[in-house]
């Protein structure tokens, strides 16, 4: 009875995405091949299925998925691997399918930033975000978490403004296709609420930020909790309110040291430093830059680690000199300055990565485009071809019709 009812609820699952249009057809689909790939009774009704009812765009999932999944899972990520994801780009645009597009460009990202060639990773993105916004209802195909990926990068090169836009859309096209829709709502907020405290747009920093922590509290998540009470206290701190700032970043470190939040804790704790510094509570600042430096060096590969080395030693700086130790001012000047170039030169490279990635997308873009054009004026000189050809063979059998017609009359 149970092997019964289990065989029709896979069967009627198997069958469902007969039911479903677009998008949801198409996540569907993939899902059921990506699933069941070891399945072979599953994978043989599935291949009944889209044979004998299914659209062009089911054949290039199933294509990928038989033909193609097998041989990038074992070619790892040598070139080949992204040459099979340009032959499925080719294939999905063939049939005008922008959603298969962007999801095999948005892999071809994942993998290039796998292997460092973040350049590649960049331009892979952003033919992602062209193929999204080719959707004709105007919804990005509901792919929020691609978006919010897009956006992240462009939060990583300073672009904020460009990050709020790409979020905000995230924001409002729904959490069918996130990872978590509970999780996925508290990063993005936070990543709008950080790109307005960078871009000093603080009322609606603190609007997004707040709300980060209101998601994060229906649910007692402390990790988020702390980071985003710990970034509500940076908008007091930048805009003096230096008591509200200290409470904040007090009841922030809680969560973050008791969860480990590393970069976090070293961050706040620079902040509260400062604040302490600010406030002529001196006797406070040291063990806050000590906590700071040893959490830093925790998590050495955080994006804030330049910049949280930055803030401690220019805090450890005025500290000491405060306290008239010429030696540890000097000392720490010297290491701000340190990390002050070893920063620089990381946005140099940021921004290079940036540039290339834009400059190699818009290269691309202008190629096709020439292209296209190309082969309209071919198609154009053919269709003027034919007309000449038309118009000289019906003047031809006009003339010879005419020389006929006075043959007779005479």
């Amino acid at each position: 009875m149970l092997l019964c009812i289990g065989n029709g609820f896979a069967q009627q699952r198997i069958d469902s995405f007969l039911q479903l249009s677009g998008v949801d057809r198409y996540y569907t689909l993939n899902e059921l091949y990506g699933n069941n790939l070891k399945n072979q009774q599953v994978i043989s009704r599935l291949n009944a299925l889209v044979l004998q009812e299914g659209s062009a765009s089911d054949k290039l999932i199933q294509y990928f998925w038989l033909e193609k999944r097998p041989l990038l899972d074992s070619l790892k990520l040598t070139p080949k691997v992204f040459t099979i994801y340009q032959e499925m780009v080719q294939k999905a645009e063939a049939i005008n399918n922008h959603y298969l597009a962007a999801q095999y460009y948005i892999s071809m990202g994942v993998n290039y930033n796998t292997l460092k060639a973040f350049n590649r990773s960049f331009e892979s993105q952003l033919y992602c975000l062209d193929a999204l916004s080719k959707d004709p209802t105007g919804k990005y195909f509901h792919q929020s978490w691609w978006l919010h990926i897009i956006a992240n990068k462009f939060y990583e090169f300073k672009d904020y403004t460009k990050t709020i836009e790409l979020a905000k859309i995230a924001s409002t096209i729904g959490l069918q296709y996130t990872p978590d829709g509970h999780w996925f709502q508290k990063v993005n907020t936070n990543l709008i609420g950080m790109s307005y405290l960078k871009n000093q747009h603080y009322d609606s920093a603190r609007n997004w930020l707040q709300q980060t922590l209101q998601i994060a509290s229906t649910v007692r998540d402390t990790v988020w909790m702390g980071i985003a009470t710990g970034n509500l206290g940076t908008i007091h701190y930048l805009q003096g309110n230096y008591t509200k700032a200290i409470q904040l970043y007090t009841q922030a470190l809680q969560w973050c040291r008791q969860k480990g939040i590393w970069d976090n804790v070293a961050s706040f704790c620079n902040h509260l430093a400062d604040c302490y510094m600010l406030t002529n509570k001196y006797n406070a600042v040291l063990p806050l830059l000590n906590e700071s430096e040893i959490a830093n060096q925790k998590d050495r590969n955080n994006n804030s680690y330049l910049a949280n080395q930055i803030k401690l030693y220019t805090v450890a700086e005025r500290y000491y000199r405060k306290k008239n130790d010429n030696k540890l001012t000097i000392d720490y000047a010297d290491s701000v300055k340190k990390y002050q170039q070893l920063y620089n030169q990381h946005f140099d490279v940021t921004q290079k990565i940036k540039a290339e990635g834009e400059f190699a997308y818009r290269s691309k873009d202008l190629q096709n485009k020439l292209l296209l054009n190309e082969n309209k004026l071919q198609k154009q000189t053919i269709l003027f071809g034919c007309i000449v050809a038309i118009l000289t063979a019906s003047f031809i059998i006009f003339y010879i019709k005419r020389i006929n017609l006075r043959k007779k009359i005479a």
